[in-house]
């Protein structure tokens, strides 16, 4: 089970919306109610290193007391091969009997801010991921449009 909570979070005097707490209450019920053996929340870094954050106690808390092991930190996304530079929070969680897994170790050269030196691919842009696409300027087409170009970016062949 995994959810996103990016741009959810508030940063500001304590205050927690109604609208982003029934969001995780929720999605730990649906936890608690489903009882999946792995568990992958991602937001944006703000969901980790405020110090005041309640979603991000009561998410531990709950976890933690439905009895799964729990990790958390905050990853470069570009170093992960993803065309996007910034932080991304995530906890990952395991029911009690499965192996918790660890952080994949970084694979692409980016705006790594946690002390690493460099991997073996270089970043990822978003002329990589998209530029093989073809231009598409009808978006009445009552066809679909066949891909007709071959995949030569480096970045779709691997």
């Amino acid at each position: 089970m995994s959810y996103s909570l990016c741009s959810q979070v508030t940063d500001g005097n304590d205050l927690i919306h109604e609208h982003e707490w029934n969001r995780a209450t929720t999605l730990l019920s649906y936890v608690d109610f489903l009882q999946p053996n792995f568990f992958l929340l991602e937001s944006d870094k703000k969901l980790v290193t405020l110090p005041t954050n309640q979603i991000f106690r009561l998410t531990i808390s709950t976890l933690l007391h439905l009895g799964y092991q729990v990790r958390y930190g905050i990853i470069e996304a570009g170093c992960h091969g993803v065309p996007q530079a910034g932080r991304k929070s995530f906890i990952i969680a395991a029911y009690h009997d499965e192996i918790l897994p660890e952080w994949p170790e970084p694979m692409h050269v980016s705006l790594c801010t946690n002390g690493d030196r460099g991997a073996p691919f270089r970043s990822i842009t978003v002329k990589d991921s998209i530029g093989d696409l073809m231009l598409c300027l009808d978006l009445n087409l009552e066809e679909g449009l066949s891909y007709v170009r071959s995949l030569t970016l480096t970045y779709v062949l691997i």
